[in-house]
């Protein structure tokens, strides 16, 4: 005699999970994730942090933001030369 169970048909999700592609698009949506908060974190620190703490020093004037926006360039530039 032989044992009916009550298993649900598989579904695509389920597919997904038995396929490992489930982890696969999670490692992309994390990789795609810490690249965003990368940028967003060197922008931040390049455009923020260096043109405001260098047009301080030439004490806010529009000259002394224009030095501070080629400036941080010449150092974003710098930092990213290979």
């Amino acid at each position: 005699m032989t044992e009916t169970t009550n298993k649900a048909p598989i579904t695509k999700f389920g597919k997904l999970l038995q396929t490992n592609q489930l982890a696969k698009i999670g490692e992309i949506l994390v990789l795609g994730g810490v690249y965003i908060v990368s940028s967003f974190g060197e922008e931040v620190i390049y455009r923020a942090f260096l043109i405001n703490r260098i047009s301080e020093l030439g004490k806010e004037t529009k000259k002394a933001s224009i030095i501070a926006v080629i400036l941080s360039s010449i150092i974003f530039g710098l930092i990213h030369y290979d």
